[in-house]
């Protein structure tokens, strides 16, 4: 059996998973979308009927961008701490000589092994506004005038999720950018150290260029975990995005158009959930794409 042979029948059964398990359910998906359909009973083809709705009935079109917004908010401000803050510790914890790396990095890496939704439910307690522990620590230090109902205020709610969004991944992200500094050959910060350059010339003119692949990488990952954000923004607020949507997201705006939610018991139909996941899978392939483009034109050879 040829070289090419036995890697196609070594790819056959992960092939057939994606197919299953991936493409099957969205290509389904995407057909459902052209129907009105509850999910019970005959589907009647309306072709794109949920999509002109989506994007033109206000109720929906509102609710939508709305929780658009936010996940685009989301994923600019986890840029900002989750790959700023992930890349710049990284480059503390890769100091030669640095005392206690292990431990730090198991630090940062602690809240990233809890499940989301394990996570975000810890959250929730330690922020309620009556006996959570963050309160409570205010005002033992004597700042009670800096309490709030964290998750119930509109100017602190969807903050605050960010915040605990961003302080799980962190670490994930410092592990990462770690790894690939490992990568980078001493002899290129040698060379840069004999021709004068102090670390953080080296750190600007060696490693960040060599890190770039990585960085792109890095941005493609949250970007996706942004947009698909739902099971720790689900346990710190409720499917409506409370409060009055202050925290909603696409996910959410999904899965109560799909299946319904407290104030809309049947929702939108499955139909119209399908049009929403379309949009949503859409939107992120057709970026995903150009960042795998710009990772590609990004890789380089030492």
């Amino acid at each position: 059996m040829g070289y090419r042979r036995r890697a196609l029948v070594l790819l056959l059964p992960a092939l057939i998973l994606y197919t299953v398990f991936v493409a099957y359910p969205y290509i389904n998906s995407l057909l459902y979308s052209f129907t009105d359909w509850m999910g019970v009973g005959p589907k009647k083809f309306i072709g794109l009927g949920n999509y002109i709705r989506l994007f033109t009935e206000p109720r929906l079109a509102r609710t939508f961008w709305r929780a658009f917004s936010h996940n685009a908010l989301l994923f600019g401000v986890s840029m900002l701490f989750t790959v700023g803050l992930g890349l710049s510790f990284a480059f503390i914890l890769s100091t030669r000589g640095l005392r206690g790396r292990g431990f730090f990095k198991g630090v940062y890496f602690l809240p990233y092994i809890l499940p989301a939704l394990s996570a975000g439910f810890i959250w929730r307690y330690i922020l309620h506004p009556r006996w959570g522990a963050l309160n409570e620590m205010l005002k033992a230090v004597g700042l009670s005038g800096w309490t709030h109902a964290w998750l119930g205020e509109l100017d602190t709610a969807f903050p605050t999720i960010m915040a605990v969004w961003c302080l799980r991944l962190t670490g994930l992200y410092i592990l990462f950018f770690m790894a690939a500094m490992l990568s980078i050959p001493d002899e290129l910060r040698d060379a840069a150290r004999v021709d004068g350059c102090g670390r953080l010339k080296t750190i600007w003119y060696v490693e960040l260029p060599l890190l770039r692949p990585t960085i792109l990488l890095l941005t493609l990952l949250n970007f996706i975990n942004s947009f698909n954000a739902f099971d720790m923004v689900y346990a710190l607020s409720d499917l409506s995005g409370a409060p009055f949507g202050r925290s909603d997201v696409l996910t959410l705006f999904f899965y109560r158009t799909a299946f319904g939610s407290v104030n809309n018991p049947f929702g939108e139909g499955l139909g119209m959930g399908a049009a929403v996941a379309s949009v949503m899978a859409l939107f992120l392939i057709g970026v995903s794409l150009l960042f795998l483009k710009a990772i590609q034109r990004a890789q380089v050879e030492y």
